[in-house]
């Protein structure tokens, strides 16, 4: 635990913090992209009224 705390106190922990919050919403809007783009796919029949 002493480790842990010493590596996230100066610096280097705060970069890497960011780092890993940099990764996390990557992925996260990879994902977004990846369902928006299965929601274009949906096929929609329009209709025309005379």
């Amino acid at each position: 635990m002493g480790k842990l705390e010493k590596m996230i106190s100066g610096y280097k922990g705060l970069i890497i913090f960011y780092l890993v919050v940099a990764v996390l919403a990557f992925m996260l809007s990879k994902k977004i992209e990846e369902i928006n783009s299965q929601a274009q796919n949906i096929v929609v029949r329009e209709t025309y009224y005379a």
